[in-house]
């Protein structure tokens, strides 16, 4: 059974994962600027938001425990339950039902849980039999994003489907063009949150491309690929996929 490890009273655990106030201010100034309704939450995940709100640290951990003890998948808990749990704290934000310290704090300890479910999550790792070998992806924030959860998050999934994974959650522009020239990355993923990110992404998808090695695949993941459905068109990118596991399966079957 999995059980996960007790958090700080600032939501931070082994393996912390560093959230800025600024980098959460943007990100939830990109929820403002977007704002896309998402229906209302289930009774679940309002449950681990209060969780994550609580004055007790382990709260939200012995709440995914309690999931995981009814029969609810990790996999699941990574599907549906940590985005939807991050995408309603932004909606209590911009419903003035939550301040900017809570929502740092949920944020934090909702990373937090990611990071702690994330080995029981790797350890069922399934390669399919015909996945070529050696396949190497760059999974990274666009240059002034925010959403880096998502990122590690994708991450993972590429993992467990047996790719060699690098991630760059600060890197600029420079930076992520010299880091493709000097490795052959099958797949360049890049992720964004709002539409504003479209011109940056489009011309340093195309500095990407110029940079990589031939034949290399541009993906473009993160909430701008759900907002969006022609973004991969408009920035010079192969596809757009919302969620990692979908990512995936179109690279298998173009593979």
């Amino acid at each position: 059974m999995l059980r996960l490890a007790t958090l700080d009273a600032a939501g931070r655990g082994p393996g912390s994962l560093a959230i800025s106030p600024k980098l959460i201010t943007r990100a939830l100034g990109d929820l403002l600027s977007e704002r896309v309704g998402n229906g209302h939450a289930g009774f679940a995940i309002e449950q681990l938001c209060t969780a994550l709100l609580d004055d007790a640290p382990r709260a939200a951990p012995a709440y995914v425990d309690r999931l995981i003890d009814c029969g609810v998948g990790v996999e699941a808990i990574y599907d549906t339950y940590i985005p939807r749990a991050a995408a309603r704290l932004g909606e209590m934000w911009l419903d003035d039902r939550l301040g900017f310290a809570g929502v740092t704090l949920g944020m934090a300890r909702l990373t937090e849980v990611f990071r702690l479910i994330s080995p029981s999550f790797l350890k069922d790792r399934a390669v399919p039999s015909s996945a070529p070998a050696g396949r190497s992806a760059l999974l990274a924030l666009t240059p002034g994003e925010t959403h880096a959860l998502g990122v590690v998050m994708a991450a993972d999934y590429f993992q467990r489907g047996g790719w060699s994974v690098r991630v760059e959650l600060t890197a600029d522009a420079a930076t992520l063009e010299r880091i493709v020239r000097d490795r052959p990355f099958d797949v360049i993923g890049l992720s964004a949150g709002s539409r504003r990110m479209i011109p940056d992404l489009a011309r340093l998808a195309a500095r990407l491309r110029a940079a990589a090695r031939p034949g290399v695949r541009i993906v473009l993941g993160g909430p701008l690929a759900a907002l969006d459905p022609d973004v991969a068109a408009r920035t010079g990118a192969d596809m757009a996929h919302a969620a990692a596991p979908d990512a995936l399966a179109n690279l298998e079957k173009a593979a």
